[in-house]
């Protein structure tokens, strides 16, 4: 699996790089993870890690129907949880998923 992020660069910059990594991904049958980027997740086909700052636990079920609406059996694969937010509640289990 390959995961890409990067924060540093802008929304057009950051899709054509995502782009290319995919083209690449693809040649060698790799799985592209998107990370924070529900939007270019979806236009991309690619897995989703989202974090806790980027999405509410409560939209971990939103981001799913969008995926589905497409077909796509990829969607969340990873959800992380920052250290400084470990106590605040709910996390994705109890979301209902």
């Amino acid at each position: 699996m390959l995961q890409y992020k990067d924060d540093a660069v802008s929304d057009a910059e950051y899709r054509q790089a995502a782009l290319r990594i995919q083209i690449i991904a693809q040649r060698f049958d790799v799985p592209l993870i998107i990370r924070d980027r529900v939007d270019v997740a979806l236009d991309l086909g690619a897995w989703l890690h989202v974090t806790r700052k980027s999405c509410p636990p409560e939209k971990l079920k939103d981001i799913r129907a969008e995926f589905d609406k497409k077909n796509l059996r990829q969607c969340v694969i990873g959800y992380s949880i920052d250290v400084e937010n470990v106590n605040e509640g709910p996390y994705p289990q109890e979301a209902d998923l």
